[in-house]
C-alpha cells in the first residue's frame, strides 16, 4: 500500500511514495486523483489536513476512504466506505471519532471486528466450518493442504458478513489474488471459494453463490521441456547438501511429483530391493505406487541422515520440507537456467524417456498415470505387472543422464 508524506507518517513511507498527498481531500480534489501506477494493486492518498484520513484507490478505480491509527505498536487501517456514498464532511466526522478514540486506547477496528462476529456470520466463520466439517472430513491429505492455501487468499474477507460478500467482492478479490500471485493461482483460489460457497448453501449457511458468474481466465497448458545441457545445469547448481538439491535431483531422476517426493518417509523406502512405495493416501489418483529406484537415486536417499527420529526424510519439525519459492530463488541464481517450473522436470523425464524408446504404457506406469493403458480392472494389478520394464526404464533414463556430455 503506497501511503503519502505527512510528519505524523513520513517516518513509514518510502521515500518515492512520499508525493502521494493532497493539502485536502475533498469532492473536487478526489475526482482528479491518480490511479496505483503499473504494478500496484492500490494506493493510497493522504489528506494533510487530517493526519490518518485517505482516500484508498484500487486498480479497478473503486475509492473508499480509510483512516489510519496507532494502537501501542500496532498500526490499524479501517474502511469507512466509498467516497461515492459517503460525504468528505462526514468521512471527516467519523475519521475524527475513531482517531480520538485512539488517543484514548481504543481500537475502533478491534471493537468493530467483536461486534459483527456478534452479529453477523461472517466469513472467516465459514471458512473454519467449512474446513471442519468438509475439507478435514471429505478431502484426501494432499488436497486438504491444497484447499486450505488456496482459501488463505481470500483472508481478507474473514471479518466481512456473509451477506455483504457479493460478486464485486469476489471479482476485487480475484484480481488481487491474480496480480500477487499470477493467473492460475487466481483460477484455482475461485475453484476453492466457490466450492466453500457451494456447501455452505447445501448445508443451509448462505443464500447464494457470490462466485456464479465471475470470470475464468483461459489458462495455457504448458509445454516447456528442458534440454539435456539444461538439465545438466541443474544438476550441477544443485551439487552438495541440502534437502532441497536433494529432492530436485531426485525429482530428475525418478519423475515423481514434488509433493510425493518432499514428504517421502523412511518406512516407504526399501533399502535393499531400491525400491519407494508411496502408499495410495499421498499420490494423487488414490493408487498406490512403486517406484523404482537407480544407483543414483538410491545414493541420495542413503546419503540422507536421520533427524531426531522423524519419520520423514526431509524438512523439519513435523512436516515435510516446506520454502519452495526461496529456495527456487536461490537455486536460480546459482544456474543459468531461466523460464522453468519444478512441474516441467516430470514433464522432461517423461519426454526423455519416449525419446530413449521407452513404451508409453511404461511411461504411464513410472508417473502413475491412469489413462487407457491402466484405467479398469487392468490398472489394480499395474504395480506387478510392470515392475521389470519400470525399473529399466528409470535406470536407462538415469545411464542416460550421467553419462551424456
Amino acid at each position: 500500500m503506497i501511503i503519502g508524506r505527512h510528519p505524523i507518517w513520513s517516518q513509514y513511507a518510502p521515500k518515492s511514495d512520499w508525493k502521494a498527498y493532497m493539502p485536502k481531500l475533498d469532492r473536487s480534489s478526489i475526482a482528479k486523483l491518480t490511479p496505483p501506477p503499473p504494478g500496484k494493486f492500490d494506493i493510497v492518498h493522504w489528506d494533510d489536513d487530517m493526519p490518518g484520513l485517505g482516500v484508498r484507490i484500487l486498480k479497478s478505480g473503486s475509492r473508499s476512504w480509510v483512516v489510519r491509527y496507532r494502537i501501542g505498536l500496532r498500526q490499524r487501517v479501517v474502511n469507512l466506505g466509498k467516497t461515492t456514498g459517503l460525504s468528505p464532511g462526514r468521512a471527516r466526522s467519523k475519521a475524527g471519532e475513531i482517531l480520538a478514540q485512539a488517543k484514548l486506547g481504543h481500537d475502533f477496528q478491534a471493537d468493530r471486528k467483536a461486534r459483527t462476529s456478534q452479529a453477523k456470520p461472517t466469513f472467516g466463520r465459514l471458512s473454519a466450518e467449512f474446513i471442519r466439517r468438509y475439507v478435514e472430513v471429505v478431502q484426501r491429505p494432499r488436497t486438504r493442504l491444497e484447499t486450505r492455501r488456496l482459501l488463505a487468499k481470500w483472508q481478507h474477507l474473514d471479518d466481512l458478513a456473509i451477506e455483504d460478500v457479493s460478486r464485486a467482492v469476489i471479482a476485487e478479490g480475484l484480481a488481487r489474488v491474480e496480480e500477487q500471485s499470477g493467473l492460475v493461482t487466481r483460477n484455482r483460489a475461485r475453484s476453492a471459494v466457490s466450492r466453500l460457497f457451494g456447501w455452505a448453501m447445501q448445508e443451509g449457511l448462505a443464500d447464494h453463490n457470490p462466485v456464479v458468474d465471475t470470470a475464468v481466465r483461459p489458462e495455457t497448458p504448458r509445454d516447456r521441456v528442458l534440454k539435456l545441457n539444461e538439465l545438466k545445469e541443474i544438476w550441477a547448481a544443485t551439487d552438495g547438501p541440502g534437502d532441497y538439491n536433494c529432492i530436485i535431483r531426485l525429482l530428475i531422476l525418478t519423475g515423481q511429483r514434488r509433493a510425493e517426493v518432499a514428504g517421502i518417509t523412511w518406512e516407504e523406502v526399501e533399502f535393499e530391493g531400491a525400491l519407494w512405495r508411496i502408499p495410495s493416501m499421498r499420490t494423487k489418483n488414490g493408487r498406490g505406487h512403486d517406484v523404482p529406484l537407480s544407483d543414483e537415486a538410491l545414493s541420495i536417499l542413503t546419503s540422507v541422515g536421520s533427524r531426531d527420529g522423524r519419520a520423514l526424510i526431509f524438512g523439519e519439525g513435523s512436516g515435510p520440507f516446506s520454502g519452495w519459492s526461496k529456495s527456487k530463488e536461490r537455486l536460480d541464481k546459482r544456474c543459468g537456467v531461466t523460464g522453468w517450473r519444478l512441474h516441467d522436470l516430470r514433464r522432461t523425464v517423461v519426454t526423455g524417456m519416449a525419446e530413449l524408446g521407452t513404451q508409453p504404457h511404461v511411461i504411464e506406469a513410472v508417473v502413475n498415470h491412469v489413462s487407457g493403458h491402466k484405467a479398469g480392472v487392468a490398472g489394480i494389478y499395474n504395480r506387478a505387472i510392470y515392475a521389470r520394464e519400470k525399473r529399466e526404464a528409470l535406470k536407462q533414463w538415469s545411464t542416460y543422464l550421467m553419462n551424456s556430455e
